[in-house]
């Protein structure tokens, strides 16, 4: 019996350490801004262009459940104070749109209007796939 209890024990700890993991990831992950800086060297890059930051920010899901458009405020305020010469958006910008993405497309444009409006030039990169059976 006391055998049964110890595995008993053990499996709920392996357990609460599996939903921990899972909220950390989760629910936690998300809301981080992660800021990473990076020097390049770029062969016959213009002379105005030398010293220059460019932020790169990307994988918001916006539509994704608890989403994180909260965060992405806080990063574009964060850019529009910082000015780099430019901020490049890459990829995973939506979370499973369906067939209808307008209202996450219209979100993630209002997400990054601050941006524009300061005159801060932005590119966006996207990878669009159809799906021809929905």
């Amino acid at each position: 019996m006391k055998e049964i209890r110890k595995k008993i024990k053990y499996f709920l700890l392996g357990l609460l350490g599996l939903i921990g993991a899972f909220l950390i990831y989760g629910l936690i992950e998300p809301y981080i801004i992660d800021v990473e800086p990076q020097t390049a060297s770029i062969p016959s890059l213009p002379a105005s262009w030398v010293g220059q930051r460019i932020a790169v920010m990307g994988d918001w899901q916006v539509g994704m459940w608890l989403g994180n458009t909260p965060t992405i405020r806080r990063i574009v305020t964060r850019l529009v104070r910082e000015r780099p010469a430019a901020v490049l958006i890459i990829g995973d910008f939506i979370y499973g749109a369906g067939k209808n993405a307008a209202e996450e497309i219209n979100q993630s444009i209002e997400l990054v209007r601050p941006l524009t409006s300061s005159s801060i030039p932005t590119a966006l990169t996207a990878v669009m796939r159809y799906n021809s059976s929905n």
